[in-house]
């Protein structure tokens, strides 16, 4: 590998290592910049993904124009699209001329691009995603630039992979602490419940229960009321209006 090379493939490492939050939140965004300054005549970048909606950049500079989202079905039917539905290589060699894909090319034609080429990523999930280069020369990305392009791709599957794992381990984190958070809030509610009527878990449960099907709200919402009502000093008048019945004298 030559000197030039190894230096990128260094310096792609480096963006793509996860080291803290700031560098995970950057280091897509780094990594165009360094495709636009390395890659000889590409003036944009883009990592696209397909989603449910259609074709979404995930990191790119490219002109607002062109990724506007009122923009996404031209380019699912353009070359950007046909490489996330076929994960095969696509190349719009000028966009004066080539006819495959005339309203792409249109597109790009009035941000000034004339070339473009696109690829897939070789990353580990399910949902696939797209490379891609952009030029304002025609037939750019000639097999001279190949060595380079083929690099950063591959990079670039590695780095959208951890960025995806992180945001999926987060998410995941988030969901468990809300699910943890939702528990102790029904259990205080259930321990309210069973000292208020000297009763049990299962019937403070089954009461906690009823009362969010009578108002079509969900149990961790009830539970909630009556906790922050408890710590009003509400409680009693709070379950009564929730309960249509009335407050007990003893009640706290």
């Amino acid at each position: 590998m030559s000197d030039p090379v190894s230096a990128v493939a260094r310096d792609l490492a480096e963006i793509g290592r996860l080291v803290d939050d700031d560098d995970l939140d950057t280091a897509l965004s780094r990594y165009i910049d360094r495709v636009v300054t390395t890659v000889p005549g590409c003036d944009h970048a883009a990592i696209t993904v397909r989603t449910e909606h259609g074709p979404q950049p995930v990191a790119t500079n490219l002109p607002a124009a062109v990724t506007e989202n009122s923009h996404r079905p031209t380019v699912a039917v353009g070359p950007i699209g046909e490489v996330l539905a076929h994960r095969e290589p696509r190349y719009l060699g000028d966009t004066r001329v080539d006819e495959r894909w005339p309203a792409y090319s249109a597109l790009l034609r009035r941000a000034g691009l004339r070339s473009c080429l696109a690829l897939p990523l070789p990353a580990n999930r399910t949902r696939s995603a797209a490379f891609s280069l952009y030029s304002r020369t025609p037939a750019q990305f000639d097999s001279a630039s190949h060595d380079l392009i083929l690099l950063f791709t591959l990079h670039a599957g590695s780095t959208f992979d951890n960025v995806s794992t992180y945001h999926h381990c987060r998410s995941l984190v988030t969901h468990l602490e809300a699910a943890l958070d939702n528990r102790t809030t029904i259990g205080r509610a259930q321990g309210l419940l069973m000292r208020h009527h000297d009763t049990s878990t299962d019937d403070a449960f089954d009461h906690l229960r009823a009362i969010s099907q009578r108002h079509n709200t969900k149990l961790r919402d009830i539970a909630t009321q009556l906790v922050t009502a408890q710590d009003n000093g509400k409680f009693a008048s709070v379950l009564s209006t929730l309960t249509g019945a009335p407050t007990s004298p003893s009640a706290s």
